[in-house]
């Protein structure tokens, strides 16, 4: 689901992540290795990824702390809002709400 990868991380679970370039709004300040950890999309390094977090529990603990306290905070009430609003802005300065463009709203 679109909200998996949220929960996950805001659970403090340290999360997987297949790089397959599918993003969401909130996904712009994640970083490979402080927020999750980054797997090729064969999946061809998923197990050495998986050994590694085995090896160093207390890296792994780190990045998904950081995780939980980003995804925590991009997701909250206030990050949406500023979204909403920014995404809403753009769209009035670029015209996009039919004033200008043959509509006949007025």
């Amino acid at each position: 689901t679109w909200s998996a990868l949220s929960n996950k991380m805001r659970m403090g679970s340290l999360v997987f992540r297949v790089e397959s370039g599918v993003v969401d709004w909130w996904h712009g300040g994640l970083v490979a290795d402080e927020h999750y950890l980054a797997v090729k999309k064969d999946l061809s390094d998923l197990h050495e990824k998986f050994l590694w977090a085995e090896a160093n529990p207390e890296d792994a603990l780190r990045i998904a702390e950081a995780g939980r306290a980003y995804a925590t905070e991009a997701r909250s009430q206030a990050a949406m809002d500023a979204h909403v609003m920014k995404v809403a802005k753009r769209m009035i300065d670029n015209d996009s709400c039919g004033k200008g463009s043959g509509s006949t709203r007025s």
